[in-house]
């Protein structure tokens, strides 16, 4: 009876063993399958690999704001108060204040190569004041000279350091020069330079 016991018990195990297997069939597996990505070149099916998650880790999905919460500008911050020299006289010292008021008095009298010669001595002294070649480039402009006015207005941003009282008058400068030779659009890009440094003055 032992065998005929045992041969029953082990039909049975099988029996059930099968039905485990086609019930579990009917399962989907995951991740589900890909359709086929058809090559243009030779039109042959090939199957994409679906990448597993920790070879392509899924991108956090973004938060949309709450439709009540309206989003603050921030405002842009405030540039501060300028604090350098505005002016010849907050920076020069007395010699070559000296001399700029000399040419001051000899361009009043329409002496400007006298003036321009003073305002060149001041500058053997103070090579790197701003307002000396500002009033020097400003001299070769009343002279018919814009080339020269030009280059002492370009003289003068580059010592200026961003110096609005620097930067407005010599592109005032560079833009009557321009005027001078009719380049009307170089002129109106100076302009646009100075009004934008006079905006920064304060």
């Amino acid at each position: 009876m032992k065998p005929f016991f045992l041969i029953t018990l082990l039909s049975c195990l099988l029996s059930a063993c099968g039905t485990l297997r086609q019930e579990g069939q009917r399962e989907p597996v995951w991740p589900y399958p890909e359709p086929p990505v058809v090559d243009d070149a030779d039109q042959t099916p090939a199957r994409r690999q679906s990448p597993t998650p920790w070879e392509q880790p899924a991108e956090p999905r973004p938060i949309d704001p709450e439709p009540w919460e309206e989003a603050t500008p921030i405002p842009a911050p405030e540039s501060p108060p300028f604090t350098g020299p505005r002016n010849l006289r907050d920076q020069a010292g007395p010699a070559a204040l000296a001399l700029a008021d000399q040419a001051a008095r000899q361009r009043a009298q329409g002496d400007l190569s006298g003036a321009a010669a003073q305002l060149e001595r001041a500058l053997r002294i103070e090579p790197r004041n701003p307002f000396l070649w500002l009033l020097l480039g400003q001299i070769h402009l009343e002279q018919s000279d814009p080339e020269q006015a030009r280059q002492m207005a370009r003289r003068a941003r580059s010592l200026a350091s961003g110096n609005p009282y620097v930067d407005a008058p010599a592109w005032r400068i560079a833009e009557a020069a321009w005027r001078v030779e009719g380049n009307t659009q170089q002129a109106e890009e100076s302009a646009r330079a100075a009004e934008r440094a006079e905006l920064s003055q304060t």
